[in-house]
């Protein structure tokens, strides 16, 4: 990423909803180029953060790996909780509408989840993230692992 990736009307923040995450406004056009290339791990630590989410802001899509980046997820409720979090606070997504926010397109399985964040701005009381899930494989524990 550059600084130009940056959008420039919203600043980076931590958010928890549970998780801490770092989310990271950016561009929408910057969401297809961006790779991670390091382990993000003690970086976020060092903000106070466990995780990072890569918010377009304006389109509504996210992006979020593990911090290795070794494997990119395609609907990540935790993440979606903090953005949607993270969009009522700005005042981007009104007091308890529904909003549906994209991720997983990069990944080759576009997902769609409903994330509602209820509260003033600066009083968010509540978030709630939902959508429709597929099942992709069934297997059988055999033994415990030890």
């Amino acid at each position: 990423m550059s600084p130009d990736d940056l959008d420039p009307a919203l600043a980076p923040e931590v958010v928890s909803t549970g998780l801490r995450y770092l989310v990271l406004p950016v561009r929408g056009d910057a969401l297809a180029r961006v790779r991670i290339t390091a382990d993000l791990t003690a970086p976020l630590a060092a903000l106070g953060a466990e995780f990072a989410y890569l918010l377009d802001a304006a389109g509504l899509e996210g992006r979020h790996w593990n911090n290795d980046g070794v494997v990119e997820d395609v609907a990540t409720g935790s993440g979606g909780g903090c953005a949607a979090a993270y969009l009522r606070r700005h005042d981007r997504i009104p007091d308890g509408v529904p909003t549906v926010l994209r991720q997983g397109r990069f990944a080759g399985r576009p997902s769609e989840m409903t994330v509602t964040a209820h509260g003033r701005p600066d009083d968010i009381r509540s978030v709630e993230v939902g959508g429709d899930v597929v099942l992709l494989a069934e297997g059988r524990l055999r033994e415990l692992p030890r």
